[in-house]
């Protein structure tokens, strides 16, 4: 599907509390697109007027609304430009239309760089001539579902076979996760993957997935006062991932929220 041909929406936050706004265009469900905000603006880049108001007013002050729906996104991003222009919305830093922010101030490539980026795209050309007539499928490797013995062509199909993401399909052949949905993948010409004990892995996988689904169940306790039945009804209230809040109460990562996270009651 091209780009311009995915169904988009044009979405709208309001601060309950001041009525201020935000204008905004997705092609995923609002509720994703709400968690991504919600995420941006705790974990990631803080930047924005937005993400800046959900830090000082909390996830829960704003409401979510779908103003239009649209066939395109090129139609969506137009629409965007409309909306904003007439709404005036005081959190969107630009006109809209994915032009980027307002007075950006990314200096310009210079020579140099454009002939280190020339450099690189000519080096592997023969290569690429060489193979670009066989398309996707001539690097594509074999994958093997250990639960089911069953044989794929590519990771992409035993993705799709599953029900899972082949990118995650791909983590697990290569042994950087220990399994994806309950499922165990090895690539098929890995010659070691074949002498594994298939069974015992899946075990290993399915108990380790046990002992996760376990610490999402503790009880959470927060340098805000609350206290949660699980890391999972704690990340629906901040915004964030439930491995985060399991993470957070771990120290296995700081927070950079400003509430602290635990499993154990907080003085």
């Amino acid at each position: 599907m091209a780009y311009a041909d995915r169904a988009a929406i044009v979405y709208m936050a309001v601060n309950r509390g001041n009525g201020k706004r935000y204008v905004g265009v997705t092609s995923k469900r609002l509720a994703i697109r709400v968690r991504q905000h919600h995420a941006r603006a705790l974990t990631g880049d803080k930047r924005g007027r937005l993400p800046a108001a959900i830090r000082k007013y909390g996830c829960q002050a704003f409401e979510w609304l779908i103003l239009a729906k649209f066939a395109s996104e090129e139609a969506a991003y137009e629409a965007e430009k409309f909306f904003i222009g007439l709404l005036g919305p005081e959190y969107n830093v630009s006109t809209g239309g994915s032009v980027g922010v307002i007075g950006s101030t990314r200096p310009p490539i210079t020579e140099d760089q454009r002939a280190s980026l020339r450099a690189r795209g000519l080096a592997n050309r023969d290569n690429f001539r060489k193979y670009a007539h066989l398309g996707p499928k001539a690097s594509a490797r074999q994958i093997i579902c250990l639960n089911t013995m069953q044989r794929y062509l590519s990771a992409a199909a035993a993705g799709r076979a599953h029900n899972v993401p082949s990118h995650m399909v791909i983590e697990v052949s290569r042994r950087k996760r220990s399994s994806i949905g309950g499922f165990v993948f090895r690539y098929a010409d890995d010659d070691f993957a074949l002498k594994e004990d298939a069974a015992a892995i899946i075990e290993a996988a399915r108990n380790r997935q046990r002992r996760a689904t376990l610490k999402l169940r503790k009880t959470v306790f927060t340098s805000d006062g609350l206290v949660f039945p699980s890391a999972v009804e704690a990340s629906r209230h901040y915004g964030l991932h439930r491995s985060s809040i399991s993470e957070l109460c771990r120290g296995v990562k700081s927070s950079r929220t400003g509430v602290v996270f635990s499993y154990e009651a907080i003085a």
